[in-house]
């Protein structure tokens, strides 16, 4: 960040930078008003918009919202009417509202999970629309497998193995490992036999509990704001303090300050261990848990050759 100097747009009549030169999106070309009843212009066709330039506002307010504070302090006019322009989409409030309109489609089929508490095996996934690999539930569910919840397809097809859980307006208890099955090698020329889950929960927390080892999912808790500004859910926490390593396979989203609050384990360095460890898992892409692509921009974790 800059900390001294002027407006670069001041220096020359002509804007110059080194490497790539941001520039503003063009405005369309106007088009031709139409007019409504009695030839009136309508107030549409007339509005204008102006860039916000909230980004360089509210940077350079004392009292700013934490985020923003001196961000572009010394940026010029221009790049900051660009920046202005997307910063809007990278609003965590945004965030959320496309994704919980996005679960909202995915789990249109309706909850097919709704009365089962606990699940303990695929068996307790067959269930109406259960080929479609999408399980929805408004009710506390509970993971507990024995001695893990194992995401695998059913021999007869009527569950796929890529699998998306909704819970809304509740909470997922995650009480024992959730794994991929040991012994299946990745069976690369069907890619639609490889295993792989995601869990989302909207409105509601995911609590993982003391003795959870190891979780093979993509975990995404969002929060709910109410009429009265009274936000719920969201977290990704424990439901006590323990030295148990976690690690995740996949991805973890959300507010999970107090899972590693939680989590005081000291792993080994050299085998790249911490209290939580988060791996990243190529089956997100191999064979992508339903409705996910949605959510997440996998084309993020494509790797170039």
């Amino acid at each position: 960040m800059l900390q001294s100097g002027v407006d670069v747009s001041q220096c020359s009549e002509v804007k110059n930078c080194v490497g790539v030169c941001p520039t503003p999106t063009p405005p369309p070309k106007p088009g031709i008003p139409k007019s409504g009843a009695g030839g009136k212009i309508s107030d549409e066709a007339l509005a204008l918009s102006l860039p916000s330039h909230d980004v360089c506002r509210y940077s350079n307010l004392k009292k700013n919202i934490e985020g923003y504070n001196d961000v572009l302090k010394n940026f010029s006019s221009t790049i900051c009417e660009l920046r202005a322009d997307v910063a809007e989409v990278w609003t965590k409030k945004y965030i959320d509202d496309s994704i919980k309109a996005n679960v909202t489609r995915i789990a249109r089929g309706g909850e097919n999970l709704s009365g089962k508490s606990t699940i303990s095996s695929n068996t307790d996934l067959i269930v109406s629309n259960s080929q479609s690999g999408i399980f929805v539930t408004s009710g506390d569910l509970t993971i507990a497998g024995s001695p893990s919840y194992i995401i695998k397809k059913n021999n007869d097809n009527t569950v796929p193995a890529a699998q998306t859980y909704i819970i809304k307006g509740a909470n997922l208890y995650i009480n024992s490992d959730i794994t991929y099955p040991e012994i299946e090698a990745p069976d690369f020329k069907n890619p639609k036999n490889i295993s792989s889950a995601a869990f989302i929960v909207i409105g509601g927390d995911i609590i993982i509990g003391p003795n959870v080892k190891r979780i093979d999912a993509i975990l995404i808790a969002i929060d709910v704001t109410n009429e009265n500004e009274t936000v719920t859910g969201g977290k990704v926490k424990g439901t006590e303090e323990t030295e148990v390593l976690l690690t995740i396979n996949g991805n973890l989203i959300g507010d999970v300050n107090e899972l590693f609050k939680n989590r005081t384990g000291v792993g080994d360095p050299r085998k790249d261990e911490g209290s939580v460890t988060i791996r990243y898992d190529e089956r997100i892409l191999l064979n992508t848990p339903p409705g996910i692509s949605d959510l997440l921009d996998l084309e993020q974790a494509i790797v170039p050759n």
